[in-house]
């Protein structure tokens, strides 16, 4: 039997990290620009993200934000939120991780995935786990 988490509020989740990533920013000085410039990403982007509206936003524009507010950090600022903390020590080890290649299948499974109703999702959970599973597993076949 597949057991679910309790549902997560990801507006507050992002909303929360909107404002750790605000006050981050703050502490180390930047504008929205001058965020935006070090991260490679856009002002809007990160005016959204401290908005709390970045949901939708693609994780990759997430990290690339927290990477920068990582690099912006040093030693000598304190107080950081303990979620902001986790993200930046995230970031800084994602920020030397290899990229793997894109694998067009798993794409194509993720967007089926998300098209689905949350008790569709359940039921594909239900079938799919086992299944991996089973193919995981170095026995024969």
């Amino acid at each position: 039997m597949v057991s679910f988490p309790p549902a997560i509020d990801w507006p507050g989740v992002v909303a929360a990290l909107g404002r750790d990533v605000r006050a981050l920013r703050t502490l180390v000085g930047y504008s929205q620009q001058g965020l935006a410039l070090v991260a490679k990403t856009s002002q809007g982007t990160v005016s959204r993200l401290e908005r709390g509206e970045g949901v939708d936003l693609p994780l990759v524009s997430v990290m690339k934000v927290a990477v920068a507010l990582a690099d912006g950090l040093d030693e000598s600022n304190g107080a950081v939120a303990p979620r902001m903390r986790a993200l930046v020590a995230l970031a800084d080890g994602l920020a030397h991780a290899p990229i793997p290649p894109p694998d067009p299948g798993l794409a194509t499974l993720l967007r089926s995935y998300q098209a689905l109703s949350a008790e569709r999702r359940r039921g594909f959970l239900r079938v799919a786990l086992p299944l991996v599973a089973l193919v995981s597993d170095p026995g024969p076949c």
